[in-house]
């Protein structure tokens, strides 16, 4: 890391475990996360990197208020938001069936804390159960309104995209279309990702 002069590590705080029946274990083994996460803190602060915790499919997204006791527990942590994560993120501190997460409401538990973005954007569709990927501000990750208030609270950390729309990391094969124009094909929807996002940001600065 340090070769490469990275200053900043992601981290996760380990897969959500579920029992036989499917429903989440009762405390997750909670003490034991701690126990592990902060050894893996200490070892990455020893050396000058910050490790950062991502609100992905782990304890620490499980919920805001499972990333909350997750924050109480280790108050030097920092974040790594997704703004499209909540989107397809079950609240798993909801009854079942459960709710999405909302992602302005993560973002505003966390925000004091988060030092990257990962800009990521989707509608989740009940009926499908799945989720459908978009251009930055084009679904439901509050994209605009989270880059507005940054913007707002003079933050200074860094940004970046995670597209995962299907023709920049999960195109199917397709037999028709030669490698040479999947990857034009990819490398074009990636710089009109980019574009969308520099567009929202030039909007909020005026």
């Amino acid at each position: 890391m340090k070769v490469l002069g990275s200053s900043i590590v992601r981290i996760m705080s380990y897969s959500i475990l579920e029992e036989e029946n499917e429903n989440d274990h009762e405390n997750q083994f909670f003490e034991e996360r701690i126990k592990r996460l902060k050894n893996i803190i200490t070892r990455f602060e020893d050396n000058g990197i910050t490790p950062v915790h991502e609100n992905c499919m782990n304890y620490g997204g499980m919920s805001t208020s499972h990333a909350l006791k997750l924050q109480n527990e280790i108050p030097q942590m920092k974040w790594v938001f997704d703004t499209g994560n909540p989107v397809f993120n079950a609240d798993r501190s909801a009854p079942r069936p459960y709710p999405r997460q909302d992602a302005w409401s993560f973002y505003q538990a966390l925000k004091e804390n988060i030092v990257h973005v990962h800009i990521k954007d989707g509608i989740w569709d009940n009926l499908k159960n799945e989720c459908t990927f978009t251009m930055p501000g084009e679904g439901d990750g509050k994209v605009e309104e989270i880059l507005s208030d940054l913007k707002k609270t003079n933050y200074e950390g860094f940004i970046s995209i995670e597209p995962h729309i299907a023709s920049v990391f999960h195109e199917e094969d397709n037999e028709d279309i030669d490698q040479e124009t999947k990857e034009k094909n990819q490398l074009d929807t990636y710089i009109e990702y980019g574009k969308k996002l520099e567009g929202i940001i030039s909007n909020i600065a005026i």
